[in-house]
């Protein structure tokens, strides 16, 4: 998957002044933070169910939220994320085969790239890179020549006051919200599946989730967070749990289930 999509980044109190449309496809949210700040699951539904895509970031200090798996970029800055956290959630990931993506500033990036354990799968680990003197266009050129860069945060309302939001004619300021663009490599997992690429299946309770998914050249994990997704459980917590609870059970699925996987 090639190009490169846009979307902003932003936080509970600007979810009402921020429309939820089709023609905006990726947004992204936080999964931690005060309660003007972390995501509702109506804010969540609000926009997936506008066929938007979903973002969660993790800004605790101890990034366990991220290392658990429920949530999809680890915020390292001042007032968040610290880089010792960053790099033990790297690892708790890792152990379960997960990649991780950071978020941080670009000038402090070398020293979040050190502060990684020796024994981290670099291959792994990408970067969401904040720098506010990048263009759209120095942004994409950035980020086709460094290949674990997923996406590039370049504006906020002060930097890029009349910026729209992707899909909206809200601007940054208007909004409240922050800039960024990503490699569709990257993004693409968090979009809503094209049309056609997906189907229903109904589950005769003889077969494990392993298998209905290895029979359509699927995996476990993506099965359940397609099938949450589709069935509009907005819950991340619950949907994080969902995949760790079935994913580890090797039983046949209940007769009568119905599953989205690879058509």
């Amino acid at each position: 998957m090639t190009g490169y999509i846009g979307f902003a980044d932003f936080t509970h109190t600007s979810v009402p002044k921020i429309p939820a449309s089709p023609t905006t496809p990726l947004a992204a949210l936080y999964a931690t933070g005060s309660a003007g700040i972390e995501a509702t699951a109506a804010d969540i539904t609000k926009y997936r169910s506008a066929g938007t895509g979903v973002i969660l970031i993790d800004q605790t200090p101890g990034l366990y939220v991220f290392a658990a798996g429920l949530a999809d970029v680890a915020d390292v800055e001042y007032r968040a994320g610290t880089s010792a956290a960053a790099a033990n959630a790297v690892l708790a990931r890792q152990a379960h085969g997960w990649q991780s993506t950071l978020y941080v500033s670009y000038s402090v990036l070398p020293g979040l790239r050190a502060a990684l354990h020796p024994g981290t799968d670099r291959s792994k680990v990408l970067y969401g890179v904040a720098d506010y003197s990048w263009s759209l266009q120095q942004s994409e050129q950035l980020l086709s020549i460094h290949p674990d860069w997923a996406y590039i945060q370049y504006g906020d309302p002060a930097s890029n006051p009349r910026t729209l939001i992707p899909g909206t004619q809200v601007t940054l300021a208007q909004g409240n919200a922050d800039i960024d663009v990503a490699k569709m490599s990257w993004a693409g997992q968090f979009l809503p599946p094209a049309p056609g690429t997906v189907k229903w299946v109904t589950a005769d309770g003889t077969s494990s989730l392993h298998a209905i998914a290895a029979a359509h050249g699927d995996n476990t994990v993506s099965v359940l967070r397609r099938t949450i997704r589709a069935e509009t459980i907005a819950d991340p917590a619950l949907g994080a749990w969902l995949d760790k609870l079935f994913t580890a059970y090797t039983g046949a699925v209940p007769a009568g289930v119905r599953l989205q996987v690879k058509a």
